[in-house]
């Protein structure tokens, strides 16, 4: 966990990081992805992803920070919940 706090590390600005699995749901790593404003960020499903398929990751956690302190989702960690979904659904009947 100090990992993950470590990358979330903002200045009071929203971060993105991808946690990748190994088989063994090890973490593989932490790559910070984005970084945004106070208030939100505007990341797409690709940028999320493609650590993960580059360090041969089996699966995955979307990690970010609330600098709010308010644990309650925004209306964007909803949208992109479902569209991260909606990603690895697709994926899996490809």
């Amino acid at each position: 966990m100090a990992g993950i706090a470590g990358a979330l590390q903002s200045d009071g600005r929203r971060c993105e990081v991808a946690a990748c699995g190994e088989r063994r749901n090890g973490l593989l790593e932490l790559r910070h992805v984005y970084t945004g404003t106070a208030t939100g960020t505007s990341v797409r499903i690709g940028e999320l992803l493609r650590p993960v398929l580059l360090a041969h990751g089996v699966g995955f956690a979307a990690v970010h920070n609330h600098p709010s302190g308010d644990p309650e989702p925004s209306d964007e960690d909803l949208r992109l919940t479902s569209e991260l979904l909606a990603a690895e659904i697709g994926r899996a009947h490809v």
